[in-house]
């Protein structure tokens, strides 16, 4: 949850000045060539909330939830707000979004058959922000953890440059950190035996503490990488 959000008055203002319906949170527009950010190309059917995820603008992002915006909706569209946040490098935006809903726009494709993962890896002056993101994507249980599942996922990886070893590092450290965790968990209790079952199962469950169960998520990487 953002702890900051927009005052209404210059929340208008933003909408107003973006070219958005000051009153209106939620319908899509075709901004004006002047309102086009020079880095892009293509930029039409932008709602406000993908407009301001662009720009990394998480109190408004905030304030456009609270009044009915949708933090999801490829829908077929070029921008979306995962796509464009996960663009721009914004990771504080990225992850506001993936903790309100919009987890499984990650692996979702746009218009142009491209997903926010996939721009991860794409090679661009925003390559370190993005690698950040994918970094932390991955360790948040954005991916999924069979064999062939993991080889869709990845394909667009391995289209591009090679960041094969990188990824598989990575589901390393993960593998390591929730390891050692568990092991810290268990060492600070004299009563380990009687620690509360539902709340070890539900430490289980957390999408991002899969990696425990599933002792060969690294070789299942491995596996889905080498396939590429």
């Amino acid at each position: 949850m953002c702890d900051l959000i927009e005052d209404d008055a210059k929340a208008k203002c933003k909408l107003k000045e973006a070219g958005f319906d000051p009153d209106d949170c939620i319908e899509a527009i075709d901004p004006s060539r002047s309102m086009r950010p020079p880095e892009v190309e293509l930029w039409h059917s932008i709602a406000p909330m993908t407009h301001f995820c662009f720009y990394g603008d998480l109190p408004m992002c905030q304030y456009i939830h609270n009044k009915g915006g949708a933090t999801t909706g490829a829908g077929g569209k070029f921008w979306f707000p995962m796509y464009a946040a996960i663009f721009k490098g914004n990771l504080a935006v990225v992850r506001w979004l993936y903790e309100n809903g919009a987890n499984e726009d990650v692996l979702a494709e746009n218009s142009h058959g491209i997903s926010p993962w996939s721009l991860c890896w794409n090679n661009s002056e925003r390559k370190v922000k993005r690698l950040t993101i994918g970094r932390w994507l991955l360790a948040n249980g954005a991916i999924q953890f069979d064999t062939s599942t993991l080889a869709n996922q990845l394909q667009n990886v391995c289209d591009r440059t090679d960041h094969r070893h990188e990824i598989l590092s990575w589901s390393q450290e993960v593998v390591k950190a929730h390891d050692s965790f568990q092991a810290f968990l268990m060492g600070t209790s004299n009563r380990a035996a009687n620690l509360n079952e539902r709340w070890l199962a539900s430490f289980h469950a957390h999408a991002c503490n899969q990696w425990i169960l599933l002792g060969s998520a690294p070789s299942s990487v491995s596996a889905a990488l080498l396939g590429c």
